[in-house]
């Protein structure tokens, strides 16, 4: 029952209560009832006793209705009123304390409201972690590049100095092949033997004059 309803009530017990007690008080025992279509007067002090009366339970009934208003939650429209950011911050427990007293629909919606504004905030940091996530892809990829550049470059410049010693070798076997200058086939046989031998080239013998 609402608040409302009890108030009704009372005032309506109250006022049969005073309208009947104000009816004992005038009426004698040993008097006939009267048939005539309106009631009788009361008297002027027992008129503004009545009305003492009812003006003090409208105050103390709009006191208490007052202390009521002000120590129940909050109305459904406050309660739909909420902010997005502070319906997503509620724990579980603010938020069953927030849906006590509202119909079943309205529970509903709010929920939905509030599973839909969760999901698009999860969206967002699912968007923000893919941003973050690409520019930090986009920043490797940019090391990588720089990267096979520099080794492309160093690639290059082996591969000229590998020439200019192919070139090189080419012309000094061709000078030995002229000078008749035996040039070994595999220079690496010697590596063991280079501190123990010396390789002397070998002038061609001239032949012993005679002396006539």
């Amino acid at each position: 029952m609402s608040l409302t309803s009890i108030i009704i009530a009372v005032v309506g017990s109250l006022l049969e209560l005073n309208h009947h007690q104000s009816s004992s008080a005038t009426s004698c025992p040993g008097s006939t009832p009267i048939t005539a279509p309106f009631q009788h007067p009361q008297p002027r002090g027992q008129e503004h006793n009545s009305r003492f009366f009812l003006s003090q339970v409208k105050e103390e009934l709009t006191a208490a209705a007052a202390r009521a208003a002000s120590a129940s939650p909050p109305l459904t429209p406050n309660h739909t009123s909420i902010s997005d950011d502070d319906l997503v911050s509620l724990s579980v427990k603010d938020l069953n304390r927030l849906l006590k007293g509202l119909t079943r629909d309205e529970v509903s919606k709010l929920k939905q409201r509030r599973r839909t504004l969760k999901n698009r905030g999860y969206a967002a940091n699912c968007r923000e972690k893919r941003i973050s996530q690409k520019e930090e892809l986009e920043t490797e990829k940019d090391k990588l590049r720089a990267e096979v550049e520099r080794l492309q470059r160093e690639n290059s410049i082996v591969k000229m100095e590998l020439n200019a010693l192919r070139n090189k070798c080419e012309a000094l076997e061709q000078f030995a092949h002229r000078n008749d200058i035996r040039v070994l086939t595999h220079p690496h046989h010697m590596v063991s033997q280079m501190h123990a031998s010396l390789v002397v080239k070998s002038e061609p013998m001239l032949p012993s004059s005679t002396v006539s």
